[in-house]
């Protein structure tokens, strides 16, 4: 274990402007991707993909870095669209002459006919094993679709194999919707041609669970599969679905929630009807609070937000609105960087006593897009309560240690929980932490701790 012993008096950076709650919620900026333009997948880098739409009507698939929309072209075709991107930069989507696809790969200019190597029609998405999904077609049945996953020649038919184990529809099309780096996959099927039946199946280690009635559109690292179900007749509910549970997403009192992507934090991406102006709104979900992701954007923006595609752990949103009235794509990005902290890590139970004069452990987690090691102690705060010092010196109370395992540094520290506001009369409560990186980057995260009332 590394101890933190920086003093109070000895900060690397001074911090002049006082830390701004963000209950909860956080601003963002807004990065124009311009008109025509359909962005599909952002990586954690913000590379973004998708596909701009010509004056003519066709379709090119685009690359987005380093503030330059880049053109990648139709591979020798009329049309291309990017579907989904890599950590590393690689690329798949697929490219086609009038109604005639095919699937391609794209690393570094280097082009891989998908079609020539698997019989891919479609690539839909690719994790950082490149692993990718999507779909063949299969000539024996001509028109029925079966999922796939590629991996550098190998081919694994999903749609077969699940029929082979009496779980997928034989003679159904599949649509191939995500996967995540543990190699778990998501497919999608309508056997009776109507919305009341939908069904998705997560593939995991070679079996399938299926999820019915369940639109399944993304899956992220942690296993978690998000999509939208039919509840009663015309009202359609978001869902996270985890390890045979179904939670229920917020919505906002209407009768439509589509969730279309999720990040390894849980943080959930769709559109939902308000019953005021029946019209879809776009939202971000994350530990039970619905938010408008209007209600976020800066004062005399020019955006109304329509539509949201993805989001990255980073918290930045991909999708498309209108701009000044002329529909523009975007990127959203979050302000304040939230990141995931468990309270008690030892203890699943998470409760805590009010009014002692003990300690509580927090959690801050690193990750592939956060540096834990890079906090500074003396700017965190958990629901208004400060690090606790050793003794009466100056030196706050935090270590840097692996915590769950990953091979990540976290940060731990201690909290004074005499100092924690909470709501009156309240037996649960979402604490909010908020602090600051060395370099200034402000941070925020969430976890639900049960109250207990000192016994006098």
């Amino acid at each position: 274990m590394k101890i933190i012993t920086q003093t109070a008096s000895t900060i690397l950076i001074v911090i002049s402007l006082a830390f701004q709650s963000i209950a909860g919620t956080t601003s963002y900026s807004v990065i124009d991707l311009g008109s025509m333009v359909t962005p599909t997948a952002i990586n954690n880098k913000g590379q973004v993909v998708g596909y701009k739409t010509t004056d003519d009507g066709h379709k090119h698939a685009f690359l987005y870095e380093n503030q330059l929309l880049t053109d990648l072209g139709t591979f020798g075709g009329t049309d291309s669209e990017a579907l989904g991107i890599n950590e590393s930069g690689y690329i798949v989507g697929n490219y086609s002459n009038n109604d005639y696809k095919q699937a391609f790969q794209l690393y570094n200019a280097q082009f891989t006919d998908l079609f020539i190597a698997a019989g891919m029609i479609e690539a839909t998405g690719i994790n950082d094993h490149n692993v990718i999904i999507g779909s063949i077609a299969n000539v024996p049945d001509m028109g029925e679709n079966h999922v796939i996953l590629y991996d550098n020649g190998s081919v694994t038919d999903l749609s077969a194999e699940g029929e082979r184990q009496g779980i997928v529809y034989p003679g159904i099309k599949g649509s191939p919707r995500g996967i995540n780096n543990l190699g778990q996959a998501i497919l999608f099927q309508v056997p009776c041609g109507s919305w009341e039946c939908e069904h998705s199946y997560l593939y995991s280690q070679g079996t399938f669970t299926r999820l019915f009635p369940f639109n399944a559109t993304d899956i992220n690292d942690v296993g978690q599969v998000v999509g939208s179900g039919i509840v009663a007749w015309v009202h359609i509910d978001g869902f996270i679905y985890q390890e045979g549970e179904m939670t229920r997403i917020n919505d906002f009192g209407g009768s439509y929630n589509y969730p279309t992507a999720l990040n390894n934090l849980g943080q959930v991406i769709g559109t939902a009807q308000s019953p005021l102006d029946f019209i879809l709104h776009p939202y971000i979900y994350y530990n039970g609070i619905m938010t408008d992701l209007n209600t976020l954007l800066p004062a005399s923006s020019g955006w109304n937000i329509e539509e949201v595609r993805d989001i990255n752990d980073k918290g930045q949103i991909i999708g498309s609105g209108l701009l000044n009235g002329e529909r523009h794509a975007f990127i959203f990005s979050p302000l304040v960087q939230t990141v995931r902290i468990d309270i008690r890590p030892s203890d699943p139970d998470n409760e805590i006593k009010l009014r002692t004069n003990g300690k509580l452990t927090v959690a801050i987690f690193g990750s592939a897009v956060f540096d834990a090691t890079a906090i500074n102690p003396e700017s965190v705060t958990l629901a208004g309560a400060d690090v606790q010092r050793v003794g009466k010196g100056d030196k706050y109370l935090c270590a840097i240690e692996d915590v769950n395992g990953d091979g990540i540094e976290d940060f731990i520290c201690h909290i004074y929980i005499d100092q924690i506001i909470v709501e009156p009369g309240a037996s649960s409560q979402l604490l909010e932490l908020e602090a600051e990186t060395f370099a200034g980057q402000k941070i925020r995260g969430e976890d639900r701790v049960y109250l207990i009332s000192k016994q006098i």
